[in-house]
């Protein structure tokens, strides 16, 4: 079994508690995972720090303006660079 970041520990005492609809959960678990995959969990850090009430939608508005469009996960956006030169 695999330690928790510190990113992942603040999501669940911030949202885990909460009543979530359906859509919220989904997020909620996308916004655990994804960030660590996308190489851009310390920069989620520092937002969920810096922004203590932000909701999930906002959390996941950040997520999405910080991570490069048409990224898989596990890849970097010099990797897609490169993939785009062949």
């Amino acid at each position: 079994m695999s330690k928790e970041s510190r990113y992942e520990q603040l999501m669940r005492a911030r949202f885990e508690k909460d009543e979530m609809s359906y859509a919220e959960e989904n997020d909620f678990f996308f916004l655990l995972d994804a960030p660590a995959q996308y190489g851009n969990e310390e920069e989620m850090l520092e937002y969920i720090l810096n922004h203590e009430q932000a909701s999930l939608a906002e959390i996941m508005e950040f997520f999405d303006s910080i991570t490069p469009d048409g990224l898989p996960p596990g890849m970097t956006e010099e990797d897609l660079m490169d993939d785009e030169d062949d």
